[in-house]
């Protein structure tokens, strides 16, 4: 009997620069379905290195990706049963900063869509997330950066909350209380 499904679905890698030296890293990130867990994995030693807990109930992840610069990952909740069968539909989508190996956020779409299959589009700056029962594709945020290019803002929807990331570290830095379905963003003078 199986009794979880592993999906090895992301290498990311990322290079750190030290005057003339440059050294360069790539992970793995494993989504584990029945474990409802995250694993990172490095490929040179095959060791699995670190092990985030998805922390929901009776649901799991399904699929992942990671923003251009290998910095986070986004993986959807897509539900607790396999495609076109009955249970619990997934309604949300973690952030998880890849370097410190936490859930740094989540985006609530409201109700059950089965979300999957995340694609970052890097020449846009959007992410696309498949949303299964609305038979639609989702662009989960609006993005607003500040002038000076060191803050974004995220509208949450639905979530009633605008996520403020600051750009040099790619964590969330405060959440702001909006509207409950906050989405457009602009600036005023």
């Amino acid at each position: 009997m199986l009794k979880h499904v592993v999906l090895p679905l992301l290498l990311i890698g990322f290079c750190i620069q030290a005057g003339a030296q440059r050294a360069c890293a790539q992970t793995l990130l494993v989504v584990n379905q029945g474990d409802k867990t995250l694993s990172l994995v490095d490929p040179q030693s095959a060791t699995q290195i670190a092990v985030v807990d998805e922390g929901l109930a009776g649901v799991w992840g399904h699929e992942i990706t990671v923003s251009p610069d290998g910095r986070t990952a986004y993986m959807p909740i897509y539900g607790s049963a396999g495609v076109g069968r009955p249970g619990i539909d997934g309604h949300e989508l973690l952030v998880i900063d890849v370097k410190s190996r936490k859930i740094v956020g989540d985006l609530d779409f409201g109700h059950g869509v089965r979300p999957h299959l995340p694609v970052f589009d890097p020449a846009k700056g959007l992410l696309y997330v498949t949303t299964e029962l609305d038979n639609s594709v989702t662009i989960p945020q609006e993005i607003l950066m500040r002038p000076d290019g060191k803050i974004a803002y995220v509208s949450c929807n639905r979530s009633g909350k605008v996520a403020a990331i600051d750009l040099s570290q790619w964590k969330v830095q405060t959440l702001i209380a909006a509207g409950q379905f906050a989405d457009g963003l602009a600036w005023a003078q």
